[in-house]
């Protein structure tokens, strides 16, 4: 696998519009890979009951960890700390879970994107993407 240090260092060599242009979406497809969601294939055979109660699980997980100093603030503490490392390991897990799910319904990787097609244009018209507001 080429790093992004090495693609740029090619591209700097041919520095030509066209070619910075197929850097950039050779760089958006290696940042796309990197960084999809990919169901937990292991269990896709699993009743959709259970998936959704691995989901569910995650969530109290990530509950549990905003919860986890007994009625302290937990967001002044992590604001002091500045260590949000469990709390988006567990959110991610939960993205992860909730993943599963859906690919166990929908085996298709082009339509789990056009669902989040879906949900972010319907997101969109509801103005959750609006900065400020």
């Amino acid at each position: 696998m080429i790093s992004d240090e090495e693609l740029q260092e090619w591209i700097d060599v041919v520095d030509t519009d066209r070619w910075k242009d197929l850097y950039s979406v050779l760089l958006e497809l290696k940042q796309r890979r990197e960084s999809d969601i990919i169901p937990a294939t292991k269990f896709l055979n699993q009743p959709l009951s259970e998936l959704i109660r691995k989901v569910i699980e995650e969530c109290d997980e990530a509950s549990d960890e905003i919860n986890i100093l007994n009625g302290c603030n937990i967001l002044e503490y992590y604001d002091q700390i500045e260590n949000y490392d469990h709390l988006l390991e567990e959110l991610t897990d939960l993205q992860f879970a909730a993943e599963t799910a859906k690919a166990r319904i929908l085996s298709d990787v082009e339509d789990r994107w056009a669902v989040r097609r879906q949900v972010r244009e319907k997101n969109a018209k509801r103005g959750y993407y609006e900065v400020g507001k």
